[in-house]
């Protein structure tokens, strides 16, 4: 008798959530994250507690970015396909969105996902790209692959250093702390209001951008 093959496990995309309204793929926080990165805690990372579902409407979240990161450990060509996929095959409705963000959850884990990421955003050039990223190094050291339908935002935070050539190269995202202000935000720094949907400020400009922490 021949047994039938398990079905493949699919990757986990988003098509929207209440905040950004925008498609996304991600990771789980802290095993994909620049080694002992102290923004991963329950008070730092706003990713902590939609991974580990400390509000009911996260439950299912945890485990849709572990099952990502278990595709693309056994399978990186795989996990690039499926949202290779999606972004090719959206709607027409959906297309005149115009909208993806990398990692809501999670961050590149390896040179390599930085470099299939890059490809995948310049093979989908009808498609506006962003990503936050703390993976100052990966991304400067190929800066010069990164297509234009996509926003790099390096993320700063208290007490990590971020490199000024990379400043130089990549917009600026940094965080409002007030119990640890950061004195290097720049003054011309824009606001994020907080609804992706009604400002697209991090897709379209260039803008410096602050946030409160949340």
């Amino acid at each position: 008798m021949t047994s039938r093959a398990q079905p493949r496990s699919r990757v986990s995309i988003s098509r929207s959530n209440e905040k950004t309204g925008t498609a996304s793929v991600s990771l789980p926080p802290g095993v994909t994250c620049v080694p002992d990165i102290p923004c991963f805690t329950p008070d730092g990372c706003y990713a902590w507690k939609m991974y580990f579902g400390t509000h009911y409407k996260y439950r299912n979240v945890g485990q849709a970015w572990d099952r990502n990161w278990r595709i693309y450990q056994d399978d990186p060509d795989f996990y690039f396909q499926e949202i290779r996929h999606f972004l090719t095959r959206l709607t027409r409705k959906e297309r005149e969105k115009r909208y993806f963000r990398w990692h809501v959850g999670g961050d590149c884990p390896d040179e390599d996902y930085v470099l299939r990421l890059l490809d995948l955003c310049a093979e989908t050039p009808h498609i506006s790209h962003t990503i936050f990223t703390k993976r100052y190094a990966w991304f400067t050291a190929h800066h010069r692959l990164v297509p234009e339908n996509l926003s790099v935002y390096v993320s700063g935070w208290p007490g990590i250093d971020l490199p000024e050539d990379t400043r130089r190269l990549f917009r600026q995202f940094w965080l409002i702390d007030p119990d640890h202000p950061d004195p290097r935000i720049p003054d011309e720094a824009l606001e994020c209001p907080g609804s992706c949907p009604e400002c697209r400020m991090c897709w379209r400009n260039q803008a410096i951008v602050k946030c409160h922490k949340h």
